[in-house]
């Protein structure tokens, strides 16, 4: 039996694992800036990303909303959680503080307490704005 190398696969079969495989947290902490020259361009050339920030480390958040500003318009589903990052949500509004610049957002989960109550409903004043189908 031979081991297939994840370089050894075609560019469309990756870019489809990148758009619809993998979550954009893991892509950015394991692949952007990483490997080769080849991926950082597949991972520029994608055309949706999304992202799930649940049960992630404060520094791979941080390191994600370092990026993140390049990406917001292709993002169609995205996750965010104050469960293991408290803060998480704030911090995320702090950078964006409009749904409306995610363009292809489709899909919005926010896991929060009653606390961030307050923080978030300005923001979600904006989802109307938007085309998003899933709100939970």
């Amino acid at each position: 039996m031979s081991v297939t190398k994840l370089e050894s696969l075609s560019n469309e079969i990756l870019l489809y694992l990148i758009e619809y495989y993998i979550n954009g947290v893991d892509l950015f902490i394991s692949f952007l800036n990483q490997l080769n020259n080849r991926f950082d361009a597949l991972i520029y050339r994608s055309k949706r990303f999304y992202f799930d920030f649940t049960s992630i480390r404060k520094s791979e958040f941080n390191i994600c909303m370092n990026i993140l500003p390049r990406y917001h318009h292709i993002i169609t589903s995205l996750t965010l959680s104050e469960r293991d990052t408290p803060g998480q949500i704030h911090s995320f509004l702090c950078s964006f503080r409009s749904f409306e610049q995610f363009k292809k957002l489709r899909r919005l989960h926010l896991d929060f307490d009653a606390n961030s109550v307050d923080l978030i409903d300005e923001a979600l004043h904006s989802i109307l704005k938007t085309r998003i189908h899933t709100l939970s």
